[in-house]
């Protein structure tokens, strides 16, 4: 790592209004990473990285008295998360790291906008027992592919070429309906016996990364972005978005 910088602001309130308790969250951040294999570590080497993305959103709760003893809580979000990755070029030759810069996310962009609802029923006095669904949409898009300069007689040339121009004839804008529900019960018989019973059913959509990393047939580049997330290798998946969530 030769450079990383980041900053941040956060906004918090909580208030009361009618007995119904506010929460409210503004946030920004920004972070911009910069990597490089040098001299010092492979003799004449040369690959800078380069990293920048932001995150800003919001998140708004309220929690509302049904009852003395049962309460309901509903809250809306927003996360918006734009991503630049790119490799500075370093060499005159077509394929070799140059002559232009090759992008592997080129203002790539991810929205999520969710609702949630959660009640913790009034049986429940250490507040375990409740249930709770939560809706959410995530937006991807990323621009055009427009990188380094290829030769169809190189092998590096030629494999950014044919990903290239399969990444860039399809549509990028992907669009994933998750729905989340968890229940949780908790039964005490007696001061030596406790129970509890729940189901959950969760969602995950891709990263950027997970979607968008369009280089396949070169492997440099693909062993170099594919570590991201769990570490399985992603090189990128455009399935339908019905199926939205899935690992790659």
């Amino acid at each position: 790592m030769t450079d990383n910088q980041a900053g941040s602001a956060n906004v918090h309130y909580e208030g009361v209004f009618a007995r119904v308790k506010l929460q409210a969250r503004v946030f920004y951040e920004d972070t911009r990473h910069v990597m490089n294999i040098l001299r010092d570590k492979i003799p004449g080497m040369n690959m800078p990285m380069d990293t920048k993305g932001a995150n800003v959103g919001y998140l708004v709760e309220a929690d509302i008295p049904l009852s003395p003893r049962d309460t309901l809580r509903v809250g809306n979000e927003l996360r918006h998360f734009g991503l630049n990755d790119w490799w500075t070029p370093v060499s005159a030759m077509v394929g070799a790291m140059g002559p232009s810069t090759l992008l592997n996310v080129n203002n790539g962009r991810r929205d999520l906008f969710g609702t949630f609802v959660e009640w913790r029923p009034g049986a429940a006095r250490d507040g375990r027992s409740y249930l709770a669904f939560a809706a959410t949409w995530c937006a991807w898009i990323q621009e055009t592919w427009r990188a380094i300069t290829w030769l169809l007689t190189q092998t590096g040339s030629s494999a950014y070429y044919a990903d290239a121009t399969a990444f860039n004839a399809q549509d990028r804008y992907r669009l994933d309906n998750n729905f989340d529900a968890t229940a949780l019960a908790r039964y005490e018989p007696n001061s030596t016996s406790t129970f509890e019973f729940g189901y959950a059913r969760k969602t995950r959509s891709p990263s950027l990364y997970e979607r968008y990393l369009w280089v396949k047939r070169s492997s440099m580049s693909a062993n170099m972005n594919g570590w991201f997330g769990d570490g399985n290798a992603y090189v990128g998946n455009f399935e339908p978005a019905a199926r939205g969530g899935q690992h790659l």
